[in-house]
């Protein structure tokens, strides 16, 4: 490598000239931050502590190996090629753990927010009607002295991950010395299985065995996978032994993971909380505020057309913000209805008069899109599938196999059986009609 910036001092051809160690992590990381999305950066590679060049290798420091054998399995190319482009040499990777740092009199050490994402925090958590409660639960849950289990339960894009991350920062809020990790569930069983194969299993325990608060991502992924599922319940007995804390964040019930009973019973023992898409209301809550938020000015239409119509979950909303902001941020003013749509056509897709209605069955009984279109047998979501197969079939006259369309494309056996459940339950059958009504009738 030649140092650049020294002329006049070129090696010969051929020869790698180095002066020590050579410090270019901040080189690395900038090259890095172009090329990979904002979360994957803030998850794994602001847990490098160095980056630095010896001889022909580059040496990546990181926190631990849980981050070492993460960042080697799925990112040493693309650490390479930054590295090659920072220093204009191919080198060779070489991944350290740094020294652990000195123990507090606690014995244990300090590690505060190890894997945190920091810009999800309760201060960019929008509150809204359809997460108020399980956002208070989180925070009573971190505040609370003992020590137990919650499990934060969504389906994917309504914000699960942003609140369990706000809760770990939350938990550092009130006690900075508090040790907090976050991990996501399949780089955790690949860095298992690497400290398995290398024999080193009692280290890695060690890193999450001594924790104040454990929050463990995508927990859906230990489904059909019993090694994972033994090594997380020894791991959850050794932090509630202690009286620390679990935070659970699933995409699927705890109940449909065919989990091993022992831990399915440690779950069960804890706080439940249920994260559900926004109503159209709460929709139209979150954009306006968003938009506001970065001087995004709209058309009084936008808003609504966009709430009403988009998929629903916070992930999508959030996209459809960032696409009218970067609109607005090259053209300027006021965004109309008509370039709004063209903006968001492959975004929002206007619905059916039928849809709606079902959205507002939906809202009403408190179910998710994702659960009525599941399968679930569960009392309050089957009634919800009844109350929508009535309505489509008797209140608007719609055919049967388009009925079934709207409800997932169930047996067209299914809209009968609902429609006669309403009609032989008054008190179903009284609801069904007010909804209708309430809906606008359909039109």
């Amino acid at each position: 490598m030649s140092p650049k910036g020294l002329k006049g001092l070129e090696p010969p051809s051929g020869l790698i000239l180095y002066f020590g160690a050579v410090n270019i992590l901040p080189q690395v990381i900038s090259r890095i931050r172009e090329k990979v999305s904002s979360q994957a950066y803030e998850t794994w590679f602001s847990g490098i502590r160095d980056i630095s060049v010896e001889g022909t290798r580059a040496v990546i420091t990181v926190q631990d190996q849980f981050f070492a054998d993460w960042i080697e399995a799925r990112y040493a190319s693309l650490l390479q090629e930054a590295i090659a482009e920072a220093v204009g040499e191919k080198l060779s990777l070489e991944f350290r753990v740094a020294e652990p740092r000195a123990l507090p009199e606690s014995g244990r050490p300090r590690r505060p927010g190890l894997g945190l994402v920091p810009r999800f925090t309760f201060a960019g958590f929008l509150i809204l009607s359809h997460n108020r409660f399980p956002c208070a639960a989180v925070k009573r849950f971190v505040e609370d002295s003992s020590g137990g289990i919650i499990c934060i339960v969504g389906p994917p894009g309504t914000g699960k991950t942003h609140l369990a991350n706000a809760g770990g920062h939350h938990a550092l809020a009130i006690n900075p010395e508090a040790s907090v990790r976050y991990a996501r569930m399949e780089p955790f069983f690949n860095s298992l299985l690497s400290s398995i194969r290398e024999k080193r299993v009692g280290r890695f325990k060690k890193e999450f065995r001594n924790l104040d608060l454990l929050i463990l991502d995508d927990f859906q992924f230990v489904k059909d996978k019993p090694l994972l599922q033994e090594e997380l319940l020894h791991m959850i007995d050794s932090l509630l032994i202690k009286d620390r804390k679990v935070m659970v964040v699933s995409a699927v019930h705890p109940a449909g993971l065919g989990l091993l009973e022992p831990l399915l019973s440690r779950l069960a023992g804890g706080l439940l909380v249920e994260l559900r898409e926004p109503s159209p209301k709460d929709r139209e809550k979150f954009l306006r505020a968003s938009l506001e938020a970065k001087g995004v000015s709209v058309d009084p239409e936008v808003i609504p057309h966009a709430a009403q119509n988009c998929r629903g979950a916070i992930r999508e909303l959030e996209g459809i913000v960032q696409r009218l902001w970067a609109y607005h941020s090259l053209v300027g003013g006021p965004i109309g209805l008509e370039t709004a749509k063209a903006i968001l056509a492959d975004m929002v897709v206007v619905k059916t008069p039928a849809q709606r209605i079902a959205e507002k069955v939906v809202e009403f009984m408190g179910v998710s899109s994702s659960e009525l279109m599941s399968g679930s047998r569960r009392r309050r979501v089957s009634a919800t599938r009844h109350i929508i197969a009535y309505i489509l079939r008797e209140e608007i006259g719609m055919p049967l196999e388009e009925a079934a369309e709207v409800l997932g494309g169930v047996h067209h056996t299914a809209i009968l059986y609902g429609v006669e459940k309403v009609k032989s339950d008054p008190k179903l059958l009284s609801l069904a009609k007010k909804l209708f009504k309430e809906s606008g009738s359909g039109i």
